[in-house]
């Protein structure tokens, strides 16, 4: 009887032992993300030497976000957490995420990228989170990412380096494929309710008219300049994001006559994205 209480005890030892160990035999090590954008980046990158977290859940905004007692938990076992470095609860969190892991290593993969600010029209806006939406931001991004993979693990700085290069590759075929789409387009101006396509303009040379102001929606004054800029330019299109307040943007759709359509700059495909935005604005 003794022997077998034994062999039980031992067993439940060693079970526990397995849960509690950071990572099993086998189980990939973890990056985390703030992003879904940001994951994909990376995937491109680290291809399956990780599992990848994403911080933000999808619906939430990254601006606002608050993060859980669980997520700052489980930081702890994460070997590195990549930001953009532009977003607001990247900013507010800060603290929290550094008292919950100290010892994480914490890339700014938008390091060297210069944050525009100023609607082209009004140049009321404050700067642009939503680097990311920029073929040519992507490939610094990904530059960012394959040299704190490589710091992380030197073995591979090869691989990253080959992944590195395939994904550019990847990035100049879109951005050749948005030059199609976007160099003839007659109007060469699009509304939007969220001025979050700064990049997108100015990489393709369009005019991004923004509804919203300072994170607010448009005083009767501002809706008035952006319908009758929007008639002016002969706009045909009023971008809205998921879960935004519609009814600025469906006045202005009413009194132009343009079209609603719902984007998702925070969408993990960000290249199929940006090619559904492109093909919006073409006639």
């Amino acid at each position: 009887m003794m022997k077998k209480l034994h062999a039980l005890l031992l067993t439940l030892s060693a079970l526990i032992t397995t849960a509690c160990a950071p990572e099993q035999a086998g189980q990939r090590p973890v990056i985390t993300t703030t992003i879904a954008p940001l994951a994909y980046l990376t995937e491109q990158v680290a291809g399956n030497d990780y599992d990848i977290v994403i911080l933000t859940p999808e619906g939430s905004s990254p601006e606002t976000y608050q993060l859980t007692p669980r997520q700052l938990a489980d930081l702890s076992q994460s070997r590195a957490l990549l930001t953009v470095g532009s977003l607001g609860f990247e900013h507010t969190q800060l603290n929290k995420i550094t008292q919950a892991a100290p010892d994480v290593h914490r890339i700014e993969t938008a390091r060297g990228l210069h944050q525009l600010h100023g609607d082209t029209h009004c140049g009321e806006i404050h700067g642009d989170p939503h680097l990311w939406l920029s073929p040519a931001n992507l490939k610094c991004m990904a530059a960012n990412i394959c040299q704190a993979l490589t710091d992380l693990d030197s073995t591979k700085a090869t691989v990253y380096t080959e992944r590195l290069q395939a994904y550019d590759a990847k990035v100049d075929s879109l951005d050749a494929h948005l030059h199609n789409l976007l160099d003839s387009i007659p109007c060469r101006a699009f509304a939007i309710y969220h001025p979050a396509l700064a990049y997108l303009a100015r990489d393709y040379g369009l005019t991004q008219i923004a509804i919203q102001h300072e994170g607010k929606d448009a005083s009767p004054a501002r809706m008035a300049d952006v319908i009758g800029l929007c008639r002016d330019k002969g706009v045909r299109v009023v971008f809205i994001q998921k879960g935004h307040a519609r009814s600025s943007a469906e006045a202005v759709a009413r009194e132009t006559g343009c079209r609603i359509v719902e984007i998702n700059p925070l969408a993990r495909d960000i290249h199929d994205e940006l090619t559904r935005i492109a093909q919006s604005l073409n006639p």
